[in-house]
């Protein structure tokens, strides 16, 4: 099918808003271009959607997703919800105790996207004008009262409420139309925002009604606990590995001229940097990826399954999870939406720690399960990759031990790349999506290569 770029435009006459370009020329080449459809249509095709002219974007955002891998610890699936939110444009509550990477997550992910940005710590004491802005004083001998909105929520892509579940319930009541309609009512007019995504960060589940209720605003929630014993040593090893981030913040607020000039980095660049036209063209793709009726049945068995639990989901969130399904379909590389990508409910209705793991459990039955098995063998594959690594690097250790240990893992790869090809061969035997084995053996056999080389 034939395409065009068309100009994604935002309203004009707002503080939202950069000076208006003095033509439509000038307006259409400022604005973001995406590529879409010569011929638009409300319904959906139902063959799997072409995915090849956005083969670059798809290459960055599987950097991006790699990347983060690399720089936090057990937060891949933190990472998948976080990606999954943005390019569906929906909202994510990160919820877990201090120190679990939380808010760094977000900071992470934030530099890697060409987005206006608003970041704020949020309080019981918190303000109206915190969020939304001052008023503008020029306007209040005209009773008019109209907010200075740029820099503020109203005028962000992409915003951060640390400790989310710490605002007054009046004031989380306040964000429901932005959140929900992306519209503000500013004096004596109503503004389109250009709202993309909020995520929350918070230590706990709210407790409160008024809290609960700000909850269900969140498509996506997602546990997060510490780093668990056997990564820990990868934890310690990351940082020791790099200049202390805490050291050089204090360095580069104190020494702006000295930082600017050496480039202090207090936080880790990442390898690529996602456009807006780039976003929105895959946001736009993500939208018409066709869901088929095998999922649809899956769907309604899920639905039932929850409720044989007590747990009911609103319409809406149910048409939102369907734009969840296309997104985590795209990211996978893949234009139609299969049963692997039933595992993002797992993150999407609970409201209690209970929940979590019913819906989690019922879930991983009815997804895809020997990706879900493949996924667990290349998670205990990498425990012993990273023991061999750790022994590698620990000049305590004699040559012996540090030979028994890679040879020990490399057993235990080769078993496990033997599974995985076992599951490979009865996905395809069964149609079933095998793209999440393979990736994993492609893994396993990768850490495989790695550590022959010490035995060489």
């Amino acid at each position: 099918m034939a395409a065009t770029a068309v100009p994604v435009q935002s309203p004009p006459g707002s503080d939202l808003m950069l000076a208006e370009p003095a033509s439509p020329v000038a307006a259409a080449l400022a604005a973001p271009q995406i590529l879409v459809p010569a011929t638009l249509s409300t319904t959906l095709d139902s063959r799997p959607l072409n995915l090849s002219p956005l083969a670059g974007p798809l290459a960055k955002i599987a950097q991006i997703e790699a990347w983060l891998g690399t720089e936090l610890i057990e937060r891949e699936e933190a990472t998948r919800v976080a990606l999954t939110a943005l390019l569906s444009g929906q909202h994510a509550a990160f919820i877990g105790p201090p120190g679990t990477a939380k808010s760094l997550l977000i900071l992470l992910l934030a530099q890697a996207f060409d987005l206006s940005k608003f970041i704020t710590l949020c309080s019981p004491h918190s303000k109206l004008e915190d969020l939304m802005g001052p008023l503008r004083l020029s306007q209040l001998p005209h009773d008019i009262y109209e907010r200075l909105t740029n820099a503020y929520m109203p005028a962000s892509q992409l915003v951060f409420l640390d400790e989310v579940f710490n605002l007054s319930g009046s004031l989380a009541q306040t964000t429901h139309r932005l959140m929900n309609e992306r519209e503000f009512d500013n004096g004596n007019r109503t503004e389109r925002a250009p709202l993309i995504s909020v995520f929350g960060a918070s230590n706990q589940i709210p407790q409160t009604p008024d809290s609960a209720a700000f909850l269900d605003r969140f498509s996506f929630r997602l546990w997060l606990g510490y780093v668990s014993r056997t990564n820990f040593p990868r934890l310690m090893a990351l940082y020791a590995n790099r200049p202390s981030s805490a050291v050089l913040r204090v360095l580069a607020h104190n020494m702006p001229i000295f930082a600017s000039q050496h480039g202090l980095l207090t936080l880790a660049p990442p390898p690529v940097t996602l456009g807006q036209d780039e976003l929105f063209s895959l946001m736009w793709a993500a939208a018409h990826i066709p869901i088929p009726q095998s999922i649809l049945s899956t769907l309604d068995k899920l639905y039932d399954d929850l409720a044989g639990k007590g747990i009911y989901v609103s319409d809406r969130r149910w048409r939102q999870s369907q734009d969840a399904l296309r997104v985590n379909a795209l990211l996978d590389g893949r234009g139609i939406v299969t049963t692997d990508d039933i595992a993002v409910y797992a993150n999407m209705f609970w409201t209690t720690r209970e929940q979590r793991v019913t819906i989690s459990q019922i879930v991983e039955r009815l997804g895809n399960p020997l990706a879900v098995a493949a996924v667990d063998k290349r998670d205990q594959a990498k425990t012993a990759y990273d023991a061999a690594i750790a022994a590698q690097a620990d000049l305590d250790l004699d040559a012996g031990k540090r030979m028994s240990a890679t040879v020990e893992a490399l057993g235990k790869l080769k078993e496990t790349a033997q599974r995985l090809e076992a599951l490979l061969a009865q996905a395809q035997q069964q149609a079933m999506n095998p793209t999440k084995i393979q990736r994993a053996l492609d893994a396993v056999q990768g850490w495989r290569k790695e550590l022959s080389e010490y035995v060489l």
